[in-house]
Order: C-alpha cells, then structure tokens, then sequence
C-alpha cells in the first residue's frame, strides 16, 4: 500500500500561509504618532472603513461668550469626501495634552460654550454634515502623543443624524495629523 504524503505537505502549507497574513486587528489599537494618516470604521446604519493621509489639525478663534478662546479641530477626510471632525475647546492657540476628552454632554449642568475637557464629532461627505455627537455625552477622543506638527490619538463616538442623515452610525479607529494654519 503506497503512502499519501499530499496531506500533511498541504496542512503544513497552510500553517505556513494563515501565519504569514497580517491581522487588521492591531491596526485600530495605536497610532504611529511619526506618520500622517488614519484608520477609521464607520458602522451601523451606515458603514464605512474611511482610510487616507488627509489628516490635519489646525485652530479657529472663538466669540467671546464662550469659555474657551480657540477650539482645535481635527479633520479626517478620505478620497470619496467623507470626513470625520473632532472639535477640542482650548485656550490659546496649542495644542491640548495627551489624555481623554469624553464627548460633550449637553444634558449636563453649568455648560456654557466649549468646555476645554471636552469633545464634539462630525460626520459628512463633501463638506456636508449628516451625523453629530449624541447629546447624552457617550464615547470620545483621546490623544495619545503629541510632537512638533503632529498630533495621533484614537476616537470612539456614537453620532446621530442630523436634518441631512439617518440612522445612528459609531465612529472608531486612530489617527495621526499634521497642523496646517
């Protein structure tokens, strides 16, 4: 009786391939705070996994009645126009330490204009907006390392629909961006 030698050759080959594939699964997890680029997941209602290098941070004076001078938004566009914005409240004109800044709440007591610990969200396409941060606070964005001109951190936020959009969607993934003025 002649040995079949095929089996184990074809279970050693395809050891060898599952273990040669990379996993999307540490690709969310952190940031290289040295290039500029993102990973996002859009899902729910609508989904979407928005990848690119158009990621950029820059900051806009605010009025005088709010309790931050400037606020810091961060832009994330891919190549069809869907951008992700996460809007920080700062004073002055830098940039916010490393550390959590849970999504605004404006449920709460004693809000009155951007609160620096705080963050908002927007999603759209070509410069339209169809999703915003939930109202009850949940989820948020953290910045995990800043350097000269860049800033790389994680966001993790549920959005509803606005006038223009349906449907809740979360946003969640990592990002690096460079500062434009």
């Amino acid at each position: 009786m002649k040995k079949n030698r095929t089996a184990p050759f074809l279970l050693a080959c395809i050891f060898l391939f599952l273990c040669a594939c990379e996993s999307d699964e540490g690709d969310m997890e952190t940031p290289d705070p040295d290039v500029v680029g993102f990973n996002i997941n859009v899902s729910g209602d609508f989904s979407r996994n928005m990848q690119g290098t158009n990621a950029y941070y820059r900051f806009q004076e605010l009025p005088a009645s709010l309790t931050t001078t400037h606020q810091l938004s961060i832009y994330l566009t891919d190549g069809e126009g869907y951008t992700v914005t996460a809007i920080i409240g700062v004073n002055g004109e830098s940039t916010p330490p490393p550390g959590n800044y849970p999504a605004l709440n404006l449920t709460g007591n004693g809000y009155n204009g951007d609160d620096p610990s705080t963050s908002t969200f927007l999603f759209g396409q070509n410069g339209g907006i169809s999703h915003s941060s939930n109202l009850q606070g949940q989820g948020g964005l953290s910045i995990t390392a800043t350097s000269d001109g860049l800033l790389s951190g994680s966001l993790e936020t549920p959005l509803v629909p606005t006038d223009n959009g349906s449907g809740n969607i979360l946003v969640n993934g990592t990002f690096t961006a460079e500062f434009r003025p």
